[in-house]
């Protein structure tokens, strides 16, 4: 299911898979902000307020 809706949202979605993953493993949410543009980095967070990054 993961997969299914990063296709939708990222490019390189299997980039962002083990990411994404780790945080919702460790019961963390992610936020997918549809109100701003899809290169904004603001698109994706941990939480409310954590951008998500690549290198974590």
């Amino acid at each position: 299911e993961l997969s299914r809706i990063l296709r939708l949202y990222v490019n390189d979605w299997r980039i962002y898979y083990k990411i994404i993953n780790k945080h919702l493993c460790e019961q963390k949410f992610i936020v997918f902000d549809l109100s701003v543009p899809s290169e904004h980095p603001h698109r994706i967070r941990v939480g409310w307020d954590k951008i998500l990054t690549l290198d974590e």
